[in-house]
């Protein structure tokens, strides 16, 4: 039985794959909306709607898609379809600067701690998920606004569908 040639292919196949370009590439860092940002397929004004909001960055593309809620960002990164892989996606960290009418701090969207069912809205007067980089942040608003602290598996799953 000759195996010496079957050998040589998956070891090349081997040595090919290892040589690629270093893994998945970086996301780049946060944005802010440029004047005039307009949402994902909503086409609406990011700076009429405030709480918190979403941008995720596909392969092959420069700037970010711009979303007017966390909740939308969520359900499109947990999303199956998409025209190019993500690099990154981020969500208002409404623990940081600018408060709900205006966020201006970013937090990568898998490492926040939302705060789910607290009675308010977001941009598009859905139920808002509220993003915090700081558990604790995130537990103080829940234990004075209502709601409960959840990970992003679980909003994602809300956000789809799922729950």
């Amino acid at each position: 039985m000759r195996t010496g040639g079957y050998t040589a292919v998956i070891l090349t196949g081997l040595a090919l794959a290892a040589c690629g370009d270093g893994g998945p590439a970086k996301p780049p860092p946060p944005a802010d909306p440029p004047q005039g940002a307009t949402g994902h397929r909503t086409a609406m004004l990011l700076a009429e709607h405030g709480g918190p909001m979403g941008q995720v960055f596909l392969e092959g593309r420069d700037k970010p898609l711009w979303f007017l809620t966390a909740r939308d960002a969520i359900a499109y990164l947990a999303g199956p379809a998409r025209p190019a892989p993500v690099l990154g996606g981020y969500v208002s960290d409404m623990g940081g600067a600018g408060g709900w009418d205006a966020p201006r701090a970013w937090v990568r969207a898998k490492k926040a701690h939302y705060v789910v069912r607290t009675g308010r809205k977001g941009g598009t007067r859905q139920p808002a998920f509220i993003p915090f980089r700081d558990r604790e942040k995130a537990r103080d608003y829940a234990q004075e606004h209502g709601g409960r602290v959840v990970p992003y598996k679980m909003v994602a799953k809300m956000a789809t569908g799922g729950m």
